[in-house]
């Protein structure tokens, strides 16, 4: 198997953490699918890739709300959205029905006002400021 890493191909290497990460999350690998979109976080952050971010985001959003970690999946999805609306890069009529329907289970999940509050603080976020975010973010259960 080649190493992508080491033979320096990062856009390849981001878009496997994040494929990977899809089919774990789906086979409810939380922690593994939660590690591998950080891992694309990061690379797409430092390739400079917003839409491929945004993808990212919004996948580790949907690990987060499996995770019952409610406000952090609703702050991701603000902030890849407020990423989106930068960029030329719109979702296909499937992604946006996912990435609706993860935003309505969220504010079910949450309640409008909490929705809302977590919405708007990643909307607010600049693009380092969401990638510490993920990254930092811890795994664990949002109290209802």
């Amino acid at each position: 198997m080649v190493d992508l890493q080491t033979i320096g191909d990062r856009r390849c290497e981001a878009s496997i953490c994040k494929n990977l990460a899809t089919i774990l999350s789906a086979e409810d690998a939380g922690e593994q699918s939660a590690t591998l979109f950080r891992k694309g976080i990061a690379l797409r952050h430092e390739l400079g890739d917003k839409a491929g971010l945004a993808e990212c985001l919004e996948g580790l959003a949907s690990n987060l709300r499996m995770l019952a970690c409610h406000e952090q999946a609703a702050t991701l999805l603000g902030a890849a959205a407020a990423i989106r609306s930068g960029t030329e890069s719109a979702l296909s009529a499937a992604e946006q029905s996912i990435v609706e329907d993860l935003t309505a289970a969220e504010r079910s999940a949450l309640g409008a006002e909490r929705f809302q509050q977590s919405w708007l603080q990643g909307q607010r976020m600049d693009v380092d400021e969401v990638v510490r975010f993920a990254l930092a973010e811890p795994v664990g259960a949002t109290e209802r």
